[in-house]
């Protein structure tokens, strides 16, 4: 595949995951405010963003592997998140953006623990490939 059309395909990966995200916070607000109707058009249109297009994606770019490489993708994604959010934490903080410091804390705090998780499941991937059958 090109260059471009890696780079293509990233950034419609990234289109599509933020689409589905949105759509279905959308879908729990309009829940929240007694709209069933609305909910499920925002939830049918989040789940086609994330099962559909963004799988269709995922699959052309090769973004899955075996469990052992899929843990170790995901432990390099959060350790760019966890640097992310503390230099956001800082600069909110630097800004006098208390609220906004504190949350970027928090969700780095988050990352940190989705870090150790994700080590402690490849821990235990290497562990069970170890083991004869």
């Amino acid at each position: 595949m090109s260059p471009e059309t890696n780079r293509n395909l990233r950034t419609a990966m990234e289109a599509e995951a933020f689409a589905h995200a949105r759509f279905a916070r959308f879908a729990a607000y309009a829940r929240m405010h007694n709209d069933p109707d609305l909910a499920r058009l925002f939830q049918t249109i989040a789940d086609e963003e994330r099962m559909h297009h963004f799988a269709m994606e995922a699959d052309l770019a090769g973004a899955t592997g075996s469990d052992a490489d899929n843990l170790r993708h995901a432990i390099e994604d959060v350790s760019k998140h966890i640097e992310m959010y503390g230099h956001f934490a800082e600069q909110a903080a630097t800004a006098g953006d208390t609220k906004a410091a504190e949350m970027f804390g928090s969700i780095r705090q988050d990352e940190t623990s989705h870090q150790h998780a994700f080590m402690d499941a490849l821990k235990r991937e290497a562990t069970t490939q170890a083991e004869p059958l």
